[in-house]
């Protein structure tokens, strides 16, 4: 079967959105304001990281703080499904080891 070329399927506007989540991070309780995502982010326009943040409030991804913009508990959320996902696959296939 042959492998699919990932850059075909590339989408602007999720890369975007995607480069906002990562800088997000980085600030995770204080938040960043417009001209620090701006700064952090020099590859997007001010217009794409400001829809990529409505869609994460939308999503209910980040939230609005007096300092600009910051990631909401949800994306935790999903990462402990994930861990504990891995968690039980290591189970699973390795057995109960001590941790």
């Amino acid at each position: 079967m042959a492998r699919r070329d990932p850059e075909k399927y590339r989408v602007r506007s999720q890369q975007a959105m995607l480069a906002v989540i990562e800088a997000l991070a980085h600030n995770p309780f204080e938040g960043m304001a417009m001209p620090q995502l701006v700064r952090a982010l020099p590859g997007l326009t001010r217009d794409q990281i400001y829809r990529s943040v409505a869609n994460l409030q939308l999503a209910g991804w980040a939230e609005e703080v007096s300092g600009g913009f910051r990631l909401t508990p949800k994306i935790t959320t999903i990462s402990q499904r994930v861990s504990l996902a891995l968690r039980d696959l290591h189970t699973r296939y390795l057995g109960a080891q001590d941790e």
